[in-house]
Formats: structure tokens, C-alpha cells, sequence
């Protein structure tokens, strides 16, 4: 398997162009630091069937009619209310569609981990994702597959692999990915990444890292590099069994 499912490719897609009436609006990106709600869709964890429903309601408390309005003043809606994704919230509305999320392991107390099973996608975070009841490193990162996890940001950013490319020797080309990152954009949000093998014998840092902005900045790799050691590429057990 060389990339994603077609669920997955779904649910991707739902989040790059969200389902208004109005097509083509994109989530934004949004994290709440406080979590003062237990609600998914409040804390930067919803789907984006969720994201629209509140987005209407909010807008219908307000008089507001969304459907009259363009991608831009939508999105600036959402960025307004609160209403977007963070990246542990996009990989986990994933594992969602797939039917792994239970799977997830909680550490704490037994009533901690009974109370999250209740609201899993509330309490996963990157440092969750990374323990290792829940995933292990990956020594060789040529052996990336999809669904691994890349970790930046001494593990406080997720991006997810959703597609390795080939040439006809099997070396890889292209590592394809995707996350929810701050950057990139006002109100960043949802995107799709590539890093380009230009060296199968040195590291994966020293690869092309081909995200930039329009002023040829590089987030990602940026992230990438501000490693404590925990950066890397991770393996989710309980896909792996």
C-alpha cells in the first residue's frame, strides 16, 4: 500500500473544501490552549461535517445567512467563532473514519482513561499519539509508509503521510503529506505537503522540502529542524498489527 484509503482521501478533501452550500472554503486552523469546552468541535477537534453545523448555528443566533456569502467571508467567519482544526484533531478525525480511534491508549488513572473513551477525540494530543503504548520510531525513515506519523516541533506538531511515490527500482521519489498547521496562510488550516528524496544515503532533514510561502519560507521544515531528539517519523501500533 502506497497511500491512504479512500475513506481517509474523503475526509481530506471534506476539510479542504467544506460542505456549504458555497464550495471550496477550506477550514482554518485553530487550537484551544485553555480547552474550557469538552465538545470536539469547540477545542479544535471536529469534523467537518461539525465545523459547518456549528458555523450555521452560530450564524443563525446572529441573523447572519452564510450561504450569501464568498470562500473568503466564510473562512473569515469560522477564524472569528473559533471554528477550525488543530493538527492531533485532524489525524484524529482520521483514525475516526478508519475505526482505529478506540484503539488510542489514554495514560492516567482508570477513571481518566474510562471518561476519555467517552470523548477520545477531546483528549488526543501529539505527545498521545507519540507514547509509545500508542506508536514507536521508525530508525530508518526510508521506510516510510502511509499513516505514519511525522513529528516536528519537539512533538507538538503532527503531520500524517498520506502517500509514498515510487520509481520503478522501488526507491522512493516523494513522501506526500498532510496536517493542520498555523502557517502558511491567514488562518492556516489543512494542507498538503511534499518532500522530494533527493538522497536515499543522508538524512530526511537533508532532503527537498518542497512547502514554502510565497516568500519561500519553509514552516515545516523550520519545525522540522527545531528538534530535542523526539522529532522524527513514528509508527502507530495499532495500525502496524
Amino acid at each position: 500500500m502506497n497511500e491512504v484509503s479512500q475513506k481517509t482521501k474523503q475526509i481530506y478533501l471534506k476539510y479542504i473544501n467544506l460542505p456549504f452550500k458555497v464550495k471550496g472554503t477550506a477550514v482554518p486552523y485553530y487550537k484551544n490552549s485553555s480547552l474550557k469546552s469538552d465538545i470536539a468541535v469547540f477545542v479544535g477537534k471536529g469534523s467537518p461535517d461539525e465545523i459547518v453545523e456549528e458555523a450555521y448555528n452560530f450564524a443563525r443566533v446572529e441573523n447572519i445567512n452564510i450561504d450569501s456569502m464568498n470562500n473568503v467571508e466564510i473562512r473569515d467567519f469560522l477564524i472569528s467563532h473559533n471554528l477550525g482544526i488543530d493538527c492531533s484533531g485532524f489525524v484524529s478525525n482520521i483514525l475516526a473514519v478508519e475505526e482505529k480511534l478506540d484503539r488510542v491508549y489514554i495514560e492516567g488513572s482508570f477513571l481518566r482513561r474510562f471518561l476519555a473513551k467517552r470523548k477520545m477525540r477531546e483528549n488526543i494530543s501529539v505527545k498521545v499519539l507519540t507514547n509509545e503504548q500508542n506508536s514507536y520510531k521508525i530508525d530508518n525513515w526510508r521506510e516510510v509508509k502511509p499513516y505514519d506519523l511525522i513529528i516536528t516541533r519537539k512533538r507538538k506538531h503532527v503531520l500524517l503521510v498520506s502517500r509514498v511515490e515510487k520509481d520503478e527500482e522501488e526507491k522512493i521519489r516523494y513522501i506526500y503529506y498532510w496536517h493542520a498547521t498555523l502557517y502558511y496562510e491567514k488562518g492556516g488550516g489543512v494542507r498538503e505537503g511534499k518532500i522530494e528524496v533527493i538522497d536515499l544515503e543522508t538524512d530526511l532533514k537533508k532532503q527537498k522540502w518542497l512547502e514554502i510561502d510565497e516568500k519561500g519560507r519553509n514552516y515545516t521544515l523550520e519545525g522540522f529542524l527545531d528538534d530535542d531528539g523526539s522529532n522524527g517519523i513514528y509508527r502507530l501500533r495499532f495500525l502496524s498489527d
